[in-house]
């Protein structure tokens, strides 16, 4: 997708025989699902219009206006949906969208330790997995260790402890 684009979830299967499906939200705010109209699926050219989402349990149930049976799913089963940059919901000072936050390089002093390649949702604190190569690391994003995001710069400075 493109870069003005904001991925929002994963469909992950069907709900129903008429057109409802399940969707994983890579979100905390599911509230902000109920005012996206245009959804935008992975791969598929032509955006789809939101008849509605509810909450059931850690996941959501949306349904499309154009698709109205179990038949026109397969499609979209797996598939990432996206909506428009300006459409996200407003953020707070220091709050990021994990799309923004994925491929900034992180530096501990003047050191490229690697870049950001998934951030990993827990209920505590999130956690930045960070790639260099073949080697991994996993550093929570708390202030012990995470000194400074620069969104300009593209850069996160950490400050991290002997094994990390």
């Amino acid at each position: 997708m493109e870069r003005d684009k904001i991925r929002i979830g994963k469909i992950i299967k069907s709900h129903g025989l008429k057109g409802e499906f399940k969707i994983y939200p890579y979100t905390s705010d599911v509230s902000s699902f109920k005012n996206y109209k245009t959804i935008y699926v992975e791969d598929i050219e032509t955006p789809y219009n939101l008849q509605y989402v509810k909450n059931m349990n850690n996941l959501l149930i949306g349904k499309f206006k154009e698709i109205d049976n179990i038949d026109n799913l397969p499609e979209i089963l797996g598939k990432s949906i996206f909506i428009d940059y300006s459409e996200k919901r407003q953020m707070q000072e220091d709050e990021y969208l994990i799309s923004e936050l994925v491929g900034l390089e992180v530096y501990e002093g003047d050191k490229l330790i690697g870049i950001i390649v998934d951030v990993l949702q827990y209920g505590a604190n999130d956690v930045f997995k960070i790639k260099s190569g073949s080697i991994e690391r996993f550093i929570p994003n708390v202030k012990k260790f995470i000194k400074k995001i620069d969104m300009i710069e593209k850069k996160i400075t950490v400050e991290l402890i002997e094994g990390m």
